[in-house]
């Protein structure tokens, strides 16, 4: 069976990365709640290749799906400010759907797609979180659409007028919205990746695999062949996981939504995004926090099901104001094995405590 390229190239953490687990970066989203699934948020399925070409870009349309997927949770639980919500919608960035949509045509040329080669997972994140340049402009302005008929016309860069309005566009996303990632690293594929799958309770997941053997029964099975493509996981139902695709599978039955078999082989780096933006305080929103009766220290659970130190609560106090809007729950005490280490101060809650201390 021939090896199709398909855009994705292979690349490991570096030092100054930050890993999920590792004390430098924790994510405290909210877990899922029951019955609630992140394919449940995905935008408008769009395919990264047309009947003339293909772009190469699944990583910047796995990394654009991934982060609209988050933003539409966001808009569906009232965790984002009315004027962030006005801003996205009077700018375009919001489908008929009332779903966000980013182009992946704008990102991709940032990025600089190479033709049949593709990019990595760090260059297509740092990009669009450069302090200077980065940020993402709405679909709607600089769409893949079938008028595209080459990759050169695909990567060919907009008039120097339109391309001065893009970068006004992306440096007000940049001053609503922080993106920033971390690795999810699990190398136990004895047992199927069990770090890769737990944390999909916590969020999806940016993946690496071999796209596409023939699906079984709608399942695809595992397989042997090197990875070569860039998705998005979203959820696992025992059974099978949920891979968020950008080739339809038409040709073999399937679609977008594809069901891969528990031991369907992921890289071993997978990569969680984060899209920060100024939150509304309320009971959706506001953490969850533990403290050891008769002990100052105050601890969030961590996706790895470890209670994570934060702040001492006098700091917690002074954040907040009185106890009154505090959600703290008291424990006879924590065992020393399920004690984390410290929150690395660029994780998703120290970011959000940032903004609010306007550091």
């Amino acid at each position: 069976m021939p090896q199709h390229k398909r855009g994705f190239i292979d690349s490991v953490p570096r030092e100054t990365d930050y890993l999920a687990g590792y004390g430098n970066a924790v994510h405290s989203g909210t877990e899922l709640k029951k019955g609630d699934y992140w394919k449940n948020y995905i935008s408008q399925p769009e395919r990264q290749s047309n009947r003339l070409f293909d772009t190469y870009s699944c990583v910047p349309f796995s990394y654009n799906n991934y982060l609209e997927i988050v933003l539409n949770y966001d808009i569906a639980h009232g965790m984002i400010t009315k004027e962030n919500h006005k801003w996205l919608a009077d700018n375009q960035y919001l489908d008929d759907d009332g779903r966000v949509n980013f182009s992946e045509r704008d990102l991709a040329q940032r990025v600089g797609i190479t033709n049949g080669v593709g990019t990595t997972f760090e260059r297509c994140a740092e990009v669009a979180r450069h302090k200077e340049t980065g940020g993402l402009i709405p679909d709607r302005l600089w769409a893949f659409d079938e008028g595209i008929k080459s990759f050169d016309q695909y990567m060919k860069k907009p008039s120097p007028d339109l391309e001065e309005h893009f970068a006004v566009m992306r440096q007000e996303f940049r001053q609503r919205f922080t993106t920033k990632y971390e690795w999810i690293i699990d190398d136990d594929r004895m047992h199927n990746l069990p770090k890769i799958r737990a944390a999909l309770r916590f969020s999806p997941l940016q993946v690496s695999l071999y796209a596409w053997s023939n699906p079984v029964d709608g399942i695809y099975p595992a397989t042997i062949m090197q990875r070569n493509h860039a998705t998005v996981l979203l959820d696992d139902f025992g059974d099978y996981t949920l891979d968020y695709d950008t080739y339809d599978g038409a040709a073999a039955g399937t679609d977008f939504l594809k069901k891969l078999a528990p031991n369907y082989a992921l890289g071993t780096y997978a990569m969680r995004h984060y899209i920060l933006h100024d939150l509304p305080l309320n009971e959706e929103t506001m953490p969850q926090f533990y403290k050891v009766t008769g002990k100052p220290a105050v601890y969030i659970l961590g996706a790895d099901m470890l209670y994570h130190p934060i702040a001492q609560e006098d700091y917690i106090l002074k954040l907040y104001g009185s106890w009154d809007k505090v959600q703290i729950t008291d424990l006879k005490g924590i065992d020393q094995n399920k004690v984390g280490e410290m929150v690395g101060t660029y994780s998703s809650f120290m970011k959000f405590i940032y903004s609010l201390l306007k550091i």
